[in-house]
C-alpha cells in the first residue's frame, strides 16, 4: 500500500511539472487578452495564481490516473498494458476533478442561472481529458523504458 501511494504521488508530481509550462503559455495568453464582460471565458488572469491552480490540477490528474491504474489494472504488468488503455485511464483520471466540480455546480442549481456558460466546463473537461490521455501514454512509455527486460 505504501509503495502504491508513493508511486501515485510521484506520478502526480511529474504530471504537475509537465502541465506547468503549458499552463504558463495559457496564462500568458489569457493575461494578454483584454477581458470582455459579455463573455465569461475572458476574465482577468493573475499569472502566478493561474500557474498554481494549473499545476495543482495536473498533479491531481496524475494522482487520479495512478489510483485508477493501480486499482483497475493491478493484475497486469506494464508490458501487458496497452497505450490505449493507459490513455483512457489517464483521460478519466484527469477529467474527474473538473467533472466533479461541474457536478457540484449542477447540484447547486447554477446551470439554471442566466450567466452560466456550459462552454467553460465542457472545454475544461475536454482539455483535461486530452492532456490526461497524452500524459498517461507518455508515463507508460517512460515506465516501460525504465524497466529492465
Amino acid at each position: 500500500m505504501g509503495r502504491q501511494l508513493r508511486a501515485a504521488l510521484v506520478i502526480g508530481g511529474v504530471w504537475a511539472l509537465v502541465w506547468l509550462p503549458l499552463g504558463g503559455l495559457v496564462a500568458l495568453y489569457a493575461a494578454g487578452s483584454p477581458p470582455r464582460p459579455e463573455d465569461l471565458l475572458y476574465r482577468p488572469v493573475a499569472v502566478p495564481t493561474f500557474l498554481l491552480v494549473w499545476t495543482l490540477w495536473g498533479g491531481l490528474s496524475g494522482t487520479g490516473f495512478a489510483i485508477i491504474l493501480g486499482t483497475v489494472e493491478r493484475r497486469r504488468t506494464l508490458g501487458q498494458l496497452s497505450i490505449v488503455r493507459a490513455s483512457l485511464w489517464g483521460a478519466l483520471g484527469a477529467m474527474s476533478v473538473p467533472a466533479l466540480l461541474t457536478a457540484v455546480d449542477v447540484a447547486r442549481g447554477l446551470p439554471g442561472t442566466p450567466l452560466y456558460d456550459w462552454r467553460v466546463p465542457l472545454v475544461t473537461v475536454l482539455v483535461s481529458a486530452t492532456l490526461g490521455g497524452v500524459c498517461a501514454a507518455a508515463t507508460l512509455a517512460a515506465a516501460r523504458g525504465g524497466q529492465s527486460e
